[in-house]
Formats: C-alpha cells, structure tokens, sequence
C-alpha cells in the first residue's frame, strides 16, 4: 500500500517494540509520509486479523514448557507487544494461565527492547535474582536487552561469592 516491504531488517527492529514505537521506526526506514496514530492503528488492525486466523504456539514449545515447568524453572512471558494485542494472544493461546499470571507487556512505565526493564520487571514479577537468562527471541532487539541485561546483572551481582 505505501510502497514498503516488510523484511527480516524491518522485523528485526520492530520486534519487541510496542505498535507505536514500530510505526515510527517503519516510517522513519522507509521515508513515508503518513500520520503515526493512524499507521500505528492499521497495523495493530493487520495484526489482530493473523492473530484471529494464523496464531499458534512454535513447533516444540509445549514440549519445552512442559519440561522446564515439572523442573520447577520459573518462568514470565516479557513482551513489547501492546496490551490490546496480548488480549488476542491469551484469548486464542490462553497465554496468562499457562505462565500463571506471569506475563509483562508494554506499558508506559516499562520501557520496551532494547532497554531491559521487560526482563527486568519479568525477574521482579518471578520474585527472582538475574544471575543469568535465555530467550526464545531472534531478533537484534532481543538480543541487545539480553546484553542490558547481562551488564545491568553483572553490576548488581555480588562480589564475595
């Protein structure tokens, strides 16, 4: 419609930003000319229509859960995705009761990827010190608050182990 493809690069800066934050980036990436509200508006529209018919959990992820579930792993959803796309996940994936309640979407005071305050929320929620994490994500957002996150850990860990 603008003239635009939607590439890994452009995947790869959006993800774990909430649907605002991507409508800027994207216009920013391709030069557009349009109103951010309404861009940000007709994508969140796009994507609760996948949501409705293409969502499902990754191939193995129920298997993954399930394992790091009955070794008492304590795990938190932390996600830069909006609130209103969140109801459309748990409503099709049941996401909150998977993780028992535990699950961190952006929100004014969390900032998104890649600053780390989603994963740092998501130890706070879990009640857990940050002495290492993993991540399902690919991304180069992801991986930079994973990077944050290992300086911010390493700063706040204690020296006479």
């Amino acid at each position: 419609k603008y003239g635009a493809k939607h590439n890994q690069e452009t995947k790869d800066v959006c993800m774990g930003k909430s649907m605002h934050e991507a409508a800027v980036v994207i216009k920013e990436m391709h030069n557009l000319n349009v109103d951010t509200n309404a861009f940000s508006e007709e994508k969140q529209n796009i994507a609760l229509n996948l949501y409705n018919d293409k969502l499902d959990f990754m191939p193995g992820f129920l298997s993954l859960f399930e394992s790091l579930k009955n070794r008492r792993v304590k795990m938190c959803v932390a996600t830069g995705s909006d609130k209103i796309l969140m109801d459309a996940v748990d409503k099709k994936l049941n996401i909150t009761d998977l993780f028992y309640g535990n699950v961190i979407f952006n929100q004014p005071h969390i900032k998104s990827k890649p600053a780390p305050d989603l994963f740092l929320a998501a130890a706070s929620k879990l009640a857990a010190a940050i002495l290492s994490a993993r991540s399902l994500g690919n991304t180069s957002s992801a991986t930079e608050s994973f990077m944050c996150l290992s300086i911010v850990a390493e700063s706040n860990c204690p020296t006479d182990w």
